[in-house]
């Protein structure tokens, strides 16, 4: 979204005649249903006779607003580690992206059972407003 998003309105002054709908959504899609192009994570199997191309990695990992940093992350022999008390923000879309961070990263995991929110982007933009 913060890729395509700011490129959107040259891209559709580019292509005028372009009748394109942009749908937020994750996982299975079928092109039976009025779909002419998904960018997706590869969290699912493709039906035969699908093409995927490879765009980027994903990252995961905490992220807060930079006045922040300091109450919440000591420094770490492999970067910065997150305390125990620092709050955390929970997606629907990503329920284990706490615990695949802990299992990459080696820091053990403590949920402190914070604010849950429907889509990955709505706890971004919340990272961001966030103030304890």
């Amino acid at each position: 979204m913060r890729w395509l998003i700011p490129r959107w309105p040259a891209f559709q002054a580019k292509h005028p005649d372009r009748d394109i709908h942009l749908v937020a959504g994750g996982g299975a899609f079928s092109f039976n249903t009025a779909i002419d192009l998904a960018i997706r994570r590869d969290d699912f199997p493709l039906p035969d006779g699908y093409h995927a191309e490879y765009l980027f990695s994903k990252k995961v990992g905490p992220v807060c607003r930079p006045d922040n940093v300091v109450d919440w992350f000591s420094p770490a022999k492999n970067g910065m580690s997150l305390h125990t008390t620092t709050p955390r923000l929970h997606s629907r879309t990503r329920l284990s992206a706490w615990q695949t961070w802990s299992s990459v990263t080696q820091y053990p995991f403590h949920d402190n059972n914070g604010q849950t929110f429907e889509h990955f982007y709505f706890s971004l933009q919340a990272a961001l407003l966030n103030n304890r």
